[in-house]
């Protein structure tokens, strides 16, 4: 099986950050050649439907056979109505 890397919309923007560039890149050809599995979250997924065209073109250039979606479970929604709760985070922090 090969490995699996969780990433967010930051990776998908270092792509075209000076200071991240070189580091992102490597990441997603990785992406798109194979080597690799994007997991990407269902709030990601969603960050990205709002992210600015170049971004959203980085995570076009990734084949759906190499990415894998990971559904918001209700554990993790709990999980944030307690951290929020708490005052461990802001409700704007949800994310």
């Amino acid at each position: 099986m090969k490995p699996r890397i969780y990433t967010d919309t930051s990776v998908m923007g270092g792509c075209d950050d000076d200071e991240f560039r070189e580091p992102s890149s490597r990441l997603l050809e990785a992406f798109v050649g194979g080597d690799l599995t994007l997991v990407l979250s269902e709030l990601t997924l969603r960050e990205l439907e709002t992210a600015p065209e170049g971004v959203r073109m980085v995570l076009a250039r990734v084949p759906q056979a190499h990415i894998e979606p990971l559904s918001l479970s209700s554990e993790a929604e709990e999980l944030a109505a307690a951290y929020i709760e708490d005052g461990a985070i802001g409700a704007r922090m949800r994310a």
